[in-house]
């Protein structure tokens, strides 16, 4: 999903995982959108040999400060 703000925000929800101070996005826009179009994050490869991309704390941080997106996951499936 992608919607634009009035602070011309760019928002994209996308499935991720928190893992410590990481951000894990195994989603392929997640892939195309963050690390494909504003080289930020690295790309991993999962146990079952998938891409997933991995976003530091300070990456995510990044991308806020651009205000290129908003990035926003609850852990808790039965929350969301």
């Amino acid at each position: 999903m992608t919607e634009e703000s009035t602070e011309k925000t760019e928002k994209i929800q996308l499935e991720g995982i928190i893992e410590k101070d990481k951000v894990l996005i195994p989603d392929e826009k997640g892939i195309e959108e963050f690390y494909k179009s504003s080289y930020i994050g690295t790309i991993e490869q999962s146990n079952h040999d998938q891409e997933i991309l991995v976003l530091n704390a300070v990456e995510v941080l990044l991308l806020c400060e651009r205000k290129r997106v908003l990035l926003w996951y609850d852990n808790d499936k039965n929350k969301t």
